[in-house]
């Protein structure tokens, strides 16, 4: 039996997205449960996947030489390279010693969303977290764009407004 990630109702952020705390607690209990839970949510997480855009990665779209990952994109997403930081480069090489199949992640959204139940929260907040939090620490709007593969601005602005940005840094002008 997998252990839930318990959170306290202080720490439940609007069901959107994960707190910080919720995000840790989520990795290190996964990390402790099954190590592909991990994967899948870390690399969920980092590149702003789609449960149906998991299911896409193979590690034909990875290229650890230059740590680049292409992310194809459903829903008619743009599709775009990313880069891999370590801890992601780690998680795929790792995978590859361990899996039989040329996708990172042998599984279908069925099978996303039956893991993601287990540790009692929805897949889709992995991605609200990244888009929330490149937007909390002042990334450019039309980056988080173009990395989260939206074709229409008015999209990421629901991160920008959901992060909740104030003036406090605004310099005098």
């Amino acid at each position: 039996m997998v252990a839930t990630a318990k959170f306290t109702e202080s720490d439940n952020p609007p069901k959107k997205y994960l707190s910080d705390s919720q995000l840790q607690n989520l990795f290190t209990l996964a990390k402790k449960n099954n190590y592909r839970d991990y994967a899948l949510f870390y690399l969920s997480y980092k590149h702003g996947l789609r449960a149906i855009e998991t299911t896409y990665l193979s590690f034909d779209n990875i290229d650890l030489n230059s740590n680049q990952l292409w992310v194809k994109r459903a829903k008619n997403s743009l599709a775009t390279y990313h880069p891999l930081s370590q801890e992601c480069n780690r998680i795929i090489k790792k995978l590859a010693k361990i899996n039989g199949s040329n996708y990172l992640f042998p599984l279908t959204t069925i099978g996303i969303r039956k893991i993601c139940q287990k540790y009692n929260f929805h897949h889709h907040q992995l991605r609200h977290t990244c888009g929330i939090n490149m937007a909390r620490k002042g990334i450019d709007p039309l980056i988080i764009k173009n990395y989260l593969g939206h074709k229409n601005i008015q999209n990421t602005m629901i991160y920008i407004n959901d992060a909740g940005i104030n003036f406090k840094k605004l310099p005098d002008f």
